[in-house]
């Protein structure tokens, strides 16, 4: 089964390309499955830089929803930063969509300053934050799988600090059944920049989840629509390196679940 469930569009901010556009490229290159999954906004426009405007939910929803094939082939989502005060907010969405999923995508220490992991201001000292970030979110069981969770070795080193956080990142999905997700952005990040190292997917994160069995979905979190094909089989390919337990969805009886 061909599919991807981590998809940004033009509605981002930081992406290109109509959901017209993305469904039609699914279609030309065989996609079974596409799951839009816009950056979610926060009522107050939170963090707005990074993701649409909270008043322009209501157009992203209704494209999606205009789509031929929506509800079988094309699938309505989010792609969530979980903060426990929002709780209720994700719980409203989540009833009116067809899924969600959750990245760290930024932290907040306690002295009020915003960090994030794709960006060198992120330290080994932000990790617990960062793991805190994770499994709260897994615990509360709204979402269908996590987003790069292994983005944070992007500027930390592989040592004891992070293969901590990797295990109890790993850890929580195999206790509580929710897979993570093995992005495919990464290698376009370091195509771009002209670096041989993708930076995620990370090597020594996915050989620890391994041991631990967990199960892994597979996406190319693209932000342009010819990416949402282009390292499809590279992100595939180095899931089958590890022999990681990849797992496939499906929509049934309008629930997201893996088989």
């Amino acid at each position: 089964m061909k599919y991807n469930l981590h998809t940004h569009s033009k509605y981002c901010g930081h992406g290109s390309g109509t959901i017209g556009e993305y469904a039609e490229y699914a279609l030309e290159k065989g996609f079974d499955l596409l799951g839009f999954s816009e950056h979610c906004p926060f009522p107050n426009d939170f963090y707005h830089s990074t993701r649409m405007s909270y008043s322009k939910m209501k157009d992203y929803e209704s494209d999606v929803k205009a789509i031929d094939g929506y509800g079988s082939r094309f699938l309505l989502g989010y792609e969530c930063d979980y903060f426990k005060r929002w709780r209720s907010y994700f719980e409203e969405i989540k009833e009116r969509v067809d899924y969600l999923i959750a990245g760290v995508h930024l932290i907040v220490r306690p002295n009020g300053e915003y960090a994030t992991p794709f960006t060198s201001s992120f330290s080994s000292k932000d990790l617990p934050l960062y793991v805190d970030s994770y499994t709260s979110a897994m615990e509360t069981g709204l979402f269908s799988f996590m987003a790069h969770p292994d983005v944070f070795l992007l500027h930390c080193k592989w040592d004891e600090n992070a293969i901590s956080a990797s295990r109890d990142i790993i850890v929580a999905s195999k206790e509580l059944g929710i897979p993570l997700e093995v992005n495919a952005n990464g290698i376009i990040k370091a195509e771009k920049s002209g670096s041989r190292d993708w930076g995620y997917p990370n090597r020594n994160f996915w050989l620890l989840a391994k041991e631990y069995g967990i199960k892994a979905v597979c996406s190319s979190d693209a932000h342009e629509v010819e990416n949402l094909d282009k390292h499809y089989d590279d992100v595939h390919g180095f899931v089958n390196s590890i022999a990681l337990d990849c797992v496939e969805p499906k929509f049934d009886r309008g629930k997201l679940v893996f088989k």
